[in-house]
C-alpha cells in the first residue's frame, strides 16, 4: 500500500518572494521511501518554463526589432502565432543543447537560425523584401543572439551570487 506524503521543506521563508517562488520546487507527491513520484510533472514544467522564457525573449526582440525599424517584419496574426511556436521551440532547444559544450552551443546556434528562416518562409517573406535580404537577416540574428546569451550569462551570474550569499549566511 502506497501512502502519499505532501511537504514544503522546513527552511521555506514563505514571506521570502525568493522562497515562495521555489515553494512548487520544494512541493512534491512522494512515497513512504520518500521517492518523488512527480517526475512527469517537473519534465512538464520544466518545458513549460524553458517555453515560457523563449516567448519572452522571442517577444521582447520582435517589438523591439519593430520598434528600431518598424515594418521590417510585419505584424500580423500569423506571424505572431508562429512567432510565439518558434520562439517556444527555441528555449525547448536551448534546455536541450545548453551542455556547456561548444558543440552543443554550435548546434543550439544553428538550429536557432533555421527556426528563424522556415519562420520567415512560412511567413511568406521572401529576403528580397527584407531590406539588406539574407545578410542583413544573418546580422541581425547574430546581433539577438548574442545580446540573449550575454543576458543569460549576467542572470546566471546573479543566481549564482545570491545563491553563494545564502549559503554564506548559513554557515
Amino acid at each position: 500500500m502506497r501512502q502519499n506524503e505532501y511537504f514544503i521543506d522546513e527552511n521555506t521563508d514563505t514571506n521570502n518572494s525568493d522562497d515562495i517562488n521555489n515553494i512548487f520546487d520544494n512541493y512534491q507527491e512522494r512515497d513512504e521511501k520518500g521517492e518523488n513520484m512527480n517526475h512527469r510533472s517537473t519534465i512538464l514544467r520544466d518545458v513549460a518554463r524553458n517555453a515560457a522564457i523563449g516567448l519572452g525573449f522571442g517577444s521582447f526582440f520582435y517589438l523591439l526589432v519593430e520598434a528600431i525599424a518598424p515594418n521590417w517584419v510585419p505584424i500580423t496574426p500569423l506571424s505572431i502565432i508562429t512567432l510565439f511556436i518558434m520562439s517556444a521551440l527555441i528555449g525547448e532547444l536551448t534546455f536541450l543543447l545548453g551542455n556547456e559544450r561548444i558543440a552543443g552551443y554550435i548546434a543550439h546556434c544553428v538550429l536557432t537560425f533555421a527556426l528563424v528562416i522556415v519562420w520567415i518562409l512560412m511567413n511568406g517573406w521572401s529576403f528580397s523584401h527584407i531590406t539588406g535580404g539574407l545578410p542583413t537577416v544573418a546580422l541581425v540574428f547574430i546581433a539577438i543572439y548574442g545580446a540573449i546569451w550575454a543576458i543569460s550569462i549576467a542572470h546566471n551570474k546573479l543566481d549564482a551570487r545570491k545563491i553563494n550569499e545564502k549559503l554564506t549566511a548559513q554557515r
